[in-house]
């Protein structure tokens, strides 16, 4: 079985025993932390400087005008990027 067949099957596994757990994803990383919690109270609890960053939420970059109204959920799945100057 490749990696991404074991990766599949442990989701599998784990949902099976969490099922019962509300988690999103941010960057990767399960949490339940932030559910029902806006975008901006969570980046700004983990001290992103929101003027810096881009958000997608569900596979789609998220308005930092949306930031504070849109409330996270069960299975949505965050990938944040910080803009780094460099030279």
């Amino acid at each position: 079985m490749d990696n991404t067949g074991v990766g599949r099957m442990l989701h599998f596994f784990w949902c099976l025993k969490f099922k019962d757990i509300q988690m999103l994803s941010i960057n990767g990383i399960l949490s339940s932390e932030f559910i029902n919690s806006s975008v901006e109270k969570m980046l700004k609890e983990k001290n992103y400087d929101i003027k810096h960053i881009a958000v997608e939420l569900n596979g789609k970059i998220l308005p930092k005008n949306k930031f504070q109204t849109t409330i996270l959920k069960d299975g949505d799945k965050l990938e944040i990027v910080t803009f780094v100057r460099g030279g």
